[in-house]
Protein backbone atom coordinates (compact mmCIF):
# COMPACT_ATOMS: atom_id res chain seq x y z
CA UNK A 1 0.00 0.00 0.00
CA UNK A 2 2.87 2.55 1.07
CA UNK A 3 4.98 1.65 -2.20
CA UNK A 4 1.71 2.27 -3.76
CA UNK A 5 0.91 5.59 -2.29
CA UNK A 6 4.71 6.81 -3.08
CA UNK A 7 4.45 5.92 -6.66
CA UNK A 8 1.49 7.65 -7.18
CA UNK A 9 2.92 11.14 -5.21
CA UNK A 10 5.85 10.22 -7.74
CA UNK A 11 3.72 10.35 -10.43
CA UNK A 12 1.94 13.26 -9.66
CA UNK A 13 4.34 15.71 -8.26
CA UNK A 14 4.53 17.38 -11.87
CA UNK A 15 1.10 18.74 -11.65
CA UNK A 16 0.89 19.25 -7.79
CA UNK A 17 4.06 21.56 -7.71
CA UNK A 18 2.48 24.45 -9.12
CA UNK A 19 -0.93 24.00 -7.38
CA UNK A 20 0.66 23.70 -3.77
CA UNK A 21 2.59 27.27 -4.82
CA UNK A 22 -0.53 28.65 -5.48
CA UNK A 23 -1.65 27.22 -2.03
CA UNK A 24 0.97 28.43 -0.07
CA UNK A 25 0.35 32.23 -1.97
CA UNK A 26 -3.22 32.63 -1.39
CA UNK A 27 -2.11 31.14 2.28
CA UNK A 28 0.46 33.76 3.06
CA UNK A 29 -0.36 36.39 0.58
CA UNK A 30 1.80 38.92 -1.17
CA UNK A 31 3.00 42.06 0.24
CA UNK A 32 4.08 43.52 -3.16
CA UNK A 33 1.74 43.80 -6.15
CA UNK A 34 5.06 42.37 -8.32
CA UNK A 35 4.91 39.03 -5.86
CA UNK A 36 1.38 38.23 -7.45
CA UNK A 37 2.88 39.17 -10.94
CA UNK A 38 6.19 36.64 -10.34
CA UNK A 39 4.35 33.92 -9.35
CA UNK A 40 2.38 33.95 -12.06
CA UNK A 41 5.61 33.52 -13.94
CA UNK A 42 6.98 30.97 -12.82
CA UNK A 43 4.55 29.17 -13.35
CA UNK A 44 3.78 30.02 -16.86
CA UNK A 45 7.19 28.67 -17.29
CA UNK A 46 6.87 25.80 -15.44
CA UNK A 47 3.62 24.66 -17.17
CA UNK A 48 5.80 25.06 -20.76
CA UNK A 49 8.61 23.33 -19.36
CA UNK A 50 5.73 20.44 -18.82
CA UNK A 51 4.59 21.16 -22.04
CA UNK A 52 7.91 20.86 -23.61
CA UNK A 53 8.87 17.39 -21.69
CA UNK A 54 5.38 16.21 -23.03
CA UNK A 55 6.07 17.37 -26.81
CA UNK A 56 9.92 15.58 -26.06
CA UNK A 57 7.98 12.10 -25.21
CA UNK A 58 5.49 12.25 -27.50
CA UNK A 59 8.41 12.99 -30.78
CA UNK A 60 10.64 9.70 -29.01
CA UNK A 61 7.58 8.08 -29.25
CA UNK A 62 8.02 6.41 -25.71
CA UNK A 63 4.50 7.96 -23.96
CA UNK A 64 4.27 8.81 -20.20
CA UNK A 65 7.14 7.12 -19.20
CA UNK A 66 9.54 9.04 -20.92
CA UNK A 67 7.68 12.32 -19.91
CA UNK A 68 8.22 11.39 -16.30
CA UNK A 69 11.97 10.17 -16.93
CA UNK A 70 12.54 13.83 -18.51
CA UNK A 71 10.81 15.70 -15.89
CA UNK A 72 12.94 13.80 -13.46
CA UNK A 73 16.11 14.28 -15.36
CA UNK A 74 16.88 10.73 -16.82
CA UNK A 75 15.15 10.86 -20.14
CA UNK A 76 16.95 7.72 -22.70
CA UNK A 77 17.35 10.71 -25.42
CA UNK A 78 18.30 14.41 -24.59
CA UNK A 79 17.15 16.10 -27.09
CA UNK A 80 17.03 19.90 -27.32
CA UNK A 81 13.40 19.64 -26.30
CA UNK A 82 14.38 18.20 -22.91
CA UNK A 83 16.84 21.05 -22.58
CA UNK A 84 14.68 23.56 -23.29
CA UNK A 85 12.32 22.22 -20.55
CA UNK A 86 15.46 22.59 -17.85
CA UNK A 87 15.90 25.67 -19.29
CA UNK A 88 12.09 26.63 -18.36
CA UNK A 89 12.22 24.80 -14.82
CA UNK A 90 15.27 27.37 -14.00
CA UNK A 91 13.98 30.11 -15.06
CA UNK A 92 10.46 29.39 -13.51
CA UNK A 93 12.75 28.67 -10.22
CA UNK A 94 14.62 31.79 -10.46
CA UNK A 95 11.11 34.06 -10.44
CA UNK A 96 10.25 32.04 -7.38
CA UNK A 97 13.54 33.42 -5.97
CA UNK A 98 12.90 36.71 -6.89
CA UNK A 99 9.39 36.52 -5.83
CA UNK A 100 10.42 35.40 -2.32
CA UNK A 101 13.32 37.58 -1.92
CA UNK A 102 11.62 41.22 -3.33
CA UNK A 103 12.48 42.95 0.18
CA UNK A 104 16.20 41.75 -0.32
CA UNK A 105 16.10 42.86 -4.16
CA UNK A 106 14.57 46.50 -3.19
CA UNK A 107 16.63 47.20 -0.34
CA UNK A 108 19.58 46.16 -2.53
CA UNK A 109 18.64 49.35 -4.92
CA UNK A 110 17.80 51.90 -2.08
CA UNK A 111 14.33 51.28 -1.55
CA UNK A 112 13.23 51.40 1.80
CA UNK A 113 10.26 49.89 3.45
CA UNK A 114 10.28 51.23 6.75
CA UNK A 115 10.96 47.75 8.25
CA UNK A 116 14.80 48.78 8.99
CA UNK A 117 13.39 52.19 10.63
CA UNK A 118 10.53 50.17 12.58
CA UNK A 119 13.29 47.60 13.74
CA UNK A 120 15.36 49.98 15.14
CA UNK A 121 12.75 52.38 17.14
CA UNK A 122 11.63 48.76 18.44
CA UNK A 123 14.95 47.72 19.22
CA UNK A 124 15.24 50.92 21.09
CA UNK A 125 12.00 50.63 23.00
CA UNK A 126 13.49 47.61 23.86
CA UNK A 127 16.01 49.03 25.40
CA UNK A 128 14.39 51.49 27.40
CA UNK A 129 11.91 49.27 28.75
CA UNK A 130 14.85 46.97 29.99
CA UNK A 131 16.52 50.36 31.84
CA UNK A 132 12.99 50.73 33.26
CA UNK A 133 12.57 47.42 34.72
CA UNK A 134 15.86 47.36 35.91
CA UNK A 135 15.36 50.87 38.00
CA UNK A 136 12.08 49.61 39.33
CA UNK A 137 13.73 46.70 40.43
CA UNK A 138 16.75 48.50 41.63
CA UNK A 139 14.61 51.03 43.30
CA UNK A 140 12.83 48.55 45.68
CA UNK A 141 16.22 47.53 46.93
CA UNK A 142 17.39 50.84 47.89
CA UNK A 143 14.15 51.99 49.90
CA UNK A 144 15.07 48.23 52.28
CA UNK A 145 18.26 49.66 53.11
CA UNK A 146 16.77 52.71 54.12
CA UNK A 147 14.95 51.03 56.80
Amino acid sequence: MLDWLIGTLVTAFPFLLPIIIHLIGRIVGYRWPVQRLLVSVALAFYSLALMVFAAHAWTVGLGAQEFFNAFYGKPVDRSMLVMCGYGLQTLAIVALLFCVNWRVIRLFYGEDDGMTARAKTTAASGKEEAEKSAETVSAPAADDKKN
